[in-house]
């Protein structure tokens, strides 16, 4: 059996709608699909029919924006929510919060790139989809767009990789093990996503101390 449990789709920040997420999910021969949009629910419906449709599993998820605090240092991490209850009153507050936040940021990111390139907040909207979760991919799309770049991989590198100057951290979204209470109270299961990639901050080896990784475990993740 060939199970994807991340994938994204123009709900956030993917490049094709649900219906084709799981559309493409199926040529590649995947037996099970999880639908995990950053902060939203939005696609879940869709990505019922369209599993229905294909002959696929679904499972309903969503990559949850958290911020972890330690003593010597704060930064993003997301947080993979399988299977919680999409009506949760705490669960829905906190991501419809994340999303203003999300914006937000996302306004005075280009407002920054904008000292250098031209592009506006029109042009960042005009790749995003009514209802979609605003991020950094679309500002690329948008500086693709104007025929600055050729690919996200280069806006990301040029842009996020290279240089401080537009990169604006997220702090309006829930502290990381309040996510993982919030995941659990709606009857979701929490999972690190993407671990590995924190590997650029102290210590090299862990990208975090092991102890908050053992505080995760302890917490429920």
């Amino acid at each position: 059996m060939k199970i994807d449990l991340h994938s994204h789709s123009t709900c956030s920040d993917g490049k094709e709608s649900v219906s084709e997420v799981f559309a493409e999910a199926k040529l590649a021969g995947l037996d099970v699909l999880a639908l995990t949009d950053h902060d939203t629910t939005h696609g879940w419906a869709e990505a019922e029919a369209a599993a229905k449709r294909e002959g696929i599993g679904f499972v309903p998820g969503i990559e949850v924006s958290t911020r972890v605090h330690l003593p010597e240092t704060s930064f993003g991490m997301h947080m993979l929510a399988y299977l919680p209850d999409p009506n949760n009153a705490a669960l829905k507050y906190a991501l419809e919060e994340t999303v203003i936040s999300r914006n937000a940021r996302l306004q005075t990111i280009v407002e920054l790139v904008a000292e250098d390139y031209d592009i506006d907040w029109q042009d960042v909207l005009d790749q995003l989809e009514d209802g979609a979760t605003p991020g950094r991919p679309a500002v690329a799309d948008a500086l693709i767009n104007k025929g600055h770049f050729e690919h996200r991989n280069d806006v990301f590198e040029e842009i996020w990789g290279k240089s401080k100057k537009y990169s604006v951290p997220n702090k309006g979204v829930p502290d990381t093990m309040d996510a993982i209470d919030l995941i659990l109270g709606a009857g979701g299961v929490p999972i690190l996503a993407h671990p590995l990639s924190r590997g650029k901050r102290p210590p090299k080896e862990y990208g975090f101390p092991i102890s908050h990784y053992e505080a995760m475990i302890e917490r429920g993740i």
